[in-house]
């Protein structure tokens, strides 16, 4: 008969503390978000993105313009070496609302029709200078306003980081207009819009008569119907002009 083999013996089974088991699965989440560097699964990484400025928890897409290196007919925006040359070309863009829709602007000076008479259309929209109004100029021309919004926007459309210059309109905003829509602006420079325009009219026989006309309810921001935010910003030589209903006045 052969020898009898032993049963092996069973051995309890331990089971954990319950504050044990609450230790562990933070532990483990805390593996899983410090592996997750994109929470909002935009490709930009979270550390960075809280580093400049943007939203974690929203999806964040930024077009790039750059005035000396850009194009708007090769580029398509998606990066700063394939960035658009107008700030106009990036707004064309489609955005998302909901999303923080951001166009980065690199430092020069960004003039013609394509970077004034420019709106966001309806959605909120971050426009904003990398390097600061100090870099960033948008030079009007005396051909028109920067900006006019009309279409509901909130306080998360923005302007940063632009000096704004030599903007020209005979009413409601030489450089910015809202009405209805919001918009905060920050660290921007404005200077030398202006609105009025000199008139010369000569009756004959040696009589002419000199002033100034078209400057109606107007500034370098004109707001009207919605609230304005506008933080940390410079206002100087913003001129109304306007002789014929109640004299000439200078004003921001």
């Amino acid at each position: 008969m052969p020898p009898l083999v032993p049963m092996p013996v069973a051995r309890p089974i331990s089971v954990l503390p319950a504050s044990r088991v609450v230790a562990v699965l933070i532990a483990v989440l805390g593996m899983v978000l410090l592996r997750a560097a994109d929470l909002d699964n935009d490709s930009l990484d979270d550390a960075w993105e809280a580093a400049h400025g943007y939203s974690t928890l929203l999806y964040t897409r930024i077009i790039y313009v750059d005035a000396a290196d850009g194009s708007d007919s090769a580029g398509d925006g998606l990066t700063a070496s394939t960035a658009f040359q107008t700030i106009g070309k990036a707004l064309s863009q489609s955005f998302t609302a909901g999303d923080e829709n951001v166009v980065l602007v690199a430092p020069g000076t960004y003039s013609g029709s394509l970077n004034r008479g420019l709106d966001f259309n309806g959605t909120d929209i971050w426009l904003r200078s990398s390097e600061g109004a100090a870099s960033t100029v948008i030079d009007l021309e005396g051909a028109g306003r920067l900006l006019s919004l009309a279409h509901g926007e909130t306080l998360a459309s923005r302007l940063e980081g632009f000096t704004v210059r030599n903007g020209y309109m005979a009413s409601c905003g030489t450089a910015v207009h809202l009405s209805g829509s919001s918009l905060t602006v920050r660290d921007c420079v404005f200077e030398g819009n202006r609105s009025g325009r000199k008139v010369v009219y000569d009756y004959g026989y040696g009589w002419t008569e000199t002033w100034w006309q078209d400057a109606d309810s107007t500034a370098a921001i004109y707001a009207s119907g919605a609230p304005v935010a506008i933080e940390e910003c410079v206002f100087r030589d913003n001129t109304s002009s306007q002789t014929m209903y109640g004299g000439m006045t200078d004003n921001a």
